[in-house]
């Protein structure tokens, strides 16, 4: 998993980009608080879907110092991408990888950058994203030879109206 945000320089190269913020886990989620009237079998009324902040994990590396600076700036910091990959079990080469899941954060600021670490481990940053719009897109897998990708679905939600829309191809 490889994280790029416009601006911040990163030390991970990737083979389909250049530098990258390499990720070890990250959290999202979205809900739908919905309110039941009394008395009623089927009466339930919602309000706006609820996003929580996007999370990263990663090891403290070369965008370390930017991150914390942008944060305490808390200006827009632009696009925020995350690239989820994995083996492509049908291709002919071995190593071959495909984009199966990416998730574009628009208009984000860093809300918080902790670190963490000891002893001779690796320290450890948790970086937290607020986002005005999502692109979630999905990349679907030939499931035999020669492997590669077929066909995507791309979705979108953006906070500021209320609205999104499905785009499957």
């Amino acid at each position: 998993m490889y994280l790029e945000i416009d601006g911040v320089t990163a030390e991970t190269l990737s083979e389909r980009t250049v530098a990258n913020i390499e990720v070890l886990t990250y959290a999202h989620g979205v809900s739908m608080p919905l309110t039941f009237q009394t008395g009623s079998n089927t009466g339930r009324t919602h309000g706006r879907s609820q996003h929580q902040e996007f999370t990263i994990t990663k090891y403290l590396d070369l965008s370390s110092p930017d991150l914390n600076v942008l944060c305490c700036g808390g200006n827009n910091i632009g696009t925020v991408t995350l690239r989820i990959f994995q083996a492509d079990q049908h291709a002919a080469d071995a190593a071959a990888v495909i984009e199966y899941m990416t998730y574009e954060l628009n208009d984000c600021i860093i809300t918080n950058v902790s670190t963490s670490g000891g002893g001779a481990a690796r320290p450890i940053e948790t970086v937290t994203f607020n986002y005005n719009k999502i692109t979630w897109t999905y990349t679907k897998q030939k499931h035999q030879a020669p492997g590669g990708p077929e066909g995507s679905a791309s979705t979108y939600w953006d906070l500021n109206t209320n609205q999104g829309t499905t785009n499957s191809a």
